[in-house]
């Protein structure tokens, strides 16, 4: 606590990380459920991290799995940040042989979420009379010879 206390907030993130890390080794329980309500004050995305954090390093693989999950729920408003969730989510689910299914529905998740965000972009490039980079695609194939 005195270390949170005496460094500057830009200092915090790397003392969260080897506090989270040293609780999860020292096996977790109590201490480590107090600490981890006390990083909501966080960013959603270095929440993320912490939860990935003990996602990797808890000793059950129940804490395991619902800090990954956790991970990809703080960052539900950030798609970008939630696909590297839920495709870290998949590949643990996969490699924990937890199961395959579950697995595929994570990365489906994430695939479809970065549709919807591409569409998403495409609609406002759209709306914004943005039409010089399909006249310039158009250009280059224009002048490819096809014989």
């Amino acid at each position: 606590r005195e270390a949170f206390a005496m460094l500057p907030k830009p200092a915090h993130p790397p003392l969260w990380e080897y506090k989270v890390r040293f609780l999860c080794r020292a096996g977790g329980g109590r201490e480590l459920a107090a600490e981890m309500l006390k990083v909501k004050q966080l960013p959603p995305t270095e929440q993320a991290r912490l939860w990935t954090i003990v996602g990797s390093e808890a000793q059950s693989e129940g804490e395991r799995l619902q800090a990954m999950i956790r991970a990809s729920e703080v960052v539900a408003d950030r798609p970008q940040e939630r696909v590297n969730r839920l495709v870290a989510l998949g590949e643990w689910l996969f490699a924990s042989g937890i199961s395959a299914t579950d697995a595929e529905d994570q990365l489906l998740a994430a695939v479809d979420l970065l549709l919807v965000e591409n569409e998403s972009s495409a609609g406002d490039a759209d709306r914004e009379g943005d039409t010089d980079a399909t006249d310039d695609d158009d250009a280059a194939f224009s002048t490819v010879s096809t014989a």
